[in-house]
């Protein structure tokens, strides 16, 4: 404890009439490195019951009050020596699906004041019916494309996949009816974490995503016997990336002739995406990926990765490293600058011979194949 001494001076000399001595708590303020836990607050469309237990780890003195960092509303909790638990309304009631990701919170204790992180997973996956659940509620969050509004429904959702889903064979309801106008309502600006795991059997009318917007990060994610018979532009990922994509694998079999297409731009189709963009608030960025696409339709206006857009002010300088199209059973890279992107199915350039730095841990490269998870993506012994 420190002490606080107050003295009231007379107003005619430097007399002291008056004194308090107060004691007050010496308050150390400390950042705790790692996080102490995950909250889930939604889970394949069901929001969570159960309290929440983080770790006391590296908590010095009795825990006396957790606020909020951004809003300083406080969470009610009990704790322990090892073990803070949050009291599951009281989370629910302060903590929005647009919190998710690093999340921060002031713990207060009788010697301290910690600021500390938890990881907030906004809508966690594991079901068709969680995948839908996200589709037509969580995902239908705004309209907001290529300005950095974090006012959009989506920014700040942080979605994971925990596991494999065989869709079934059905058509993923992303985009309502499918029109150019519904296309254009959904813009993802969340963040939608794969962890590896595979999405199989869907058949995707405009793309997983319809936009991939300027905040929206799609990563570790594959999506494989995919399916497309819809006469308009078309991408695995996305139609449109204005954001991240990162480390995905996309195995897909496009199945739609081109005469149902009302415009030239209608027949873009693209094995990750159909169109990147950069512009002075937004630049696309797709890394690391793979696409094993089978176009079942003449090659013109389709894409084995995808294609930037020309203009002076977006798409030349679009982010693009490290993706490879795979033909038979060759791996052969689409490029190493948006000018790859310009590459039709079939027009492959160099070989790989080793997996590049920059591929996580989700990709395995051996000398009998390439794998993706559990997903075996190609085998070089056949």
């Amino acid at each position: 404890d420190a002490e606080i001494i107050i003295k009231a001076l007379s107003p005619y000399s430097n007399d002291i009439f008056a004194t308090k001595t107060i004691s007050v708590l010496n308050i150390i303020e400390s950042e705790i490195g790692q996080s102490l836990g995950e909250i889930v607050l939604n889970k394949d469309g069901t929001a969570l019951t159960s309290d929440y237990a983080l770790s006391t780890a590296n908590i010095n003195g009795t825990i006396t009050k957790i606020q909020m960092a951004t809003t300083g509303a406080e969470l009610v909790f009990t704790a322990d020596a090892e073990t803070i638990t949050l009291q599951n309304a009281s989370v629910q009631s302060a903590i929005t699906l647009q919190d998710g990701g690093d999340f921060e919170l002031v713990i207060y204790t009788s010697t301290h004041k910690y600021q500390a992180k938890v990881k907030v997973v906004s809508l966690e996956i594991s079901t068709k019916a969680g995948l839908d659940y996200f589709a037509t509620t969580v995902y239908r969050g705004a309209t907001n494309i290529t300005s950095n509004d974090k006012t959009n429904g989506t920014y700040g959702v942080y979605v994971k996949l925990v596991d494999d889903i065989n869709y079934g064979g059905g058509e993923y309801p992303n985009d309502g009816n499918g029109t150019y106008k519904d296309h254009n309502n959904y813009a993802w600006e969340g963040t939608f974490d794969g962890c590896g795991n595979v999405i199989s059997n869907i058949g995707i009318r405009r793309g997983f995503f319809c936009i991939v917007g300027t905040l929206g990060t799609v990563k570790n994610l594959a999506l494989t016997e995919v399916t497309n018979n819809y006469n308009y532009q078309f991408g695995v990922i996305c139609n449109q990336v204005y954001g991240a994509i990162d480390n995905c694998f996309v195995q897909a079999t496009i199945t739609t002739t081109k005469a149902g297409a009302t415009s030239a731009t209608s027949k873009n189709r693209g094995g990750i995406f159909n169109a990147a963009y950069r512009g002075t608030n937004y630049s696309a960025s797709i890394t690391n990926c793979i696409a094993v696409v089978e176009f079942q339709t003449e090659a013109s206006n389709h894409y084995a990765i995808g294609r930037t857009i020309d203009g002076t002010s977006y798409g030349e300088d679009a982010i693009f490293e490290n993706c490879y199209a795979i033909s038979g059973t060759t791996p052969r890279s689409v490029g190493t600058s948006a000018e790859g992107l310009y590459e039709d199915a079939g027009a492959f350039k160099t070989d790989i011979t080793t997996l590049p730095d920059g591929f996580n841990s989700y990709w395995t490269y051996t000398e009998s194949g390439l794998s993706f998870g559990d997903k075996t993506v190609i085998s070089f012994t056949e």
